[in-house]
C-alpha cells in the first residue's frame, strides 16, 4: 500500500535590497495565502540606487542564486533598482517565473491613465537606466513620463516612513524639480 504524499505549498521568493520590498511580501500574503514565502532583504548592501550597474548585475545574480537554492517556484523582485539594472541580463536564466515591480506597476498606471504626464520617483540608477519610460512608452506613447531621482526616499522607506509630513516635504521637493526639468 502506498503512502498519500503531502503536497508541497508553493514557495515564493521575495527581495529587496533593504526592507522597503516588505510592503510587496505582504501583497503577496494576501494574494498567496496558501503559498510559503522567503524574503531576502539586502541590508548589508543598501542602497542599491547608488550602485554601479555590474555591481547591481551580481547583486541580483547572487540572490536569484540563494534563492533557487532554496527550491523557490518563482521569484519576485520588489526592488526597483533590481528590475531596472539586475533582472534583463538573468532574466532568461532563471528557471522558474520571475516577476518584477516595474512592468505590473507600469501596467496597473497605462490602464488608469490613457493621457497626460507621469513622474516617476526613484532611486538615480533606476532613473538612469530609462526602465520606467521605456516600459510606460511601449504600452502608451502618448503619455509623457519624467523620471525624477529621489536619492531621500530610500533611507525614509528603511526605517519604515512611508507616511506623514516629513515623507510629503520630501516627495513635494522631488516634485518640484521635476517640474523644472521639462
Amino acid at each position: 500500500m502506498r503512502k498519500a504524499s503531502k503536497k508541497r505549498r508553493p514557495l515564493i521568493g521575495i527581495f529587496d535590497s533593504g526592507v522597503g520590498g516588505l510592503t510587496v511580501a505582504r501583497a503577496v500574503r494576501l494574494a498567496c495565502p496558501g503559498a510559503d514565502l522567503i524574503y531576502f532583504g539586502d541590508t548589508a548592501r543598501v542602497p542599491y540606487g547608488t550602485k554601479s550597474r555590474p555591481t547591481i548585475k551580481r547583486y541580483t545574480g547572487q540572490i536569484l542564486n540563494f534563492l533557487l537554492r532554496k527550491k523557490v517556484d518563482i521569484i519576485v523582485a520588489a526592488c526597483n533598482t533590481a528590475s531596472a539594472l539586475g533582472l534583463p541580463s538573468h532574466r532568461s536564466k532563471v528557471p522558474v517565473p520571475l516577476v518584477d515591480v516595474i512592468g505590473p506597476a507600469c501596467g496597473t498606471l497605462v490602464e488608469r491613465l490613457s493621457s497626460g504626464r507621469v513622474a516617476v520617483l526613484a532611486t538615480r540608477s533606476t532613473v538612469r537606466s530609462g526602465a520606467y519610460r521605456s516600459q510606460i512608452h511601449s504600452l502608451n506613447p502618448r503619455l509623457r513620463v519624467t523620471e525624477i531621482p529621489c536619492p531621500l526616499s530610500v533611507p525614509l522607506v528603511e526605517e519604515g516612513m512611508t507616511q506623514g509630513s516629513l515623507v510629503r516635504k520630501v516627495i513635494d521637493l522631488y516634485l518640484d524639480k521635476g517640474r523644472h526639468q521639462d
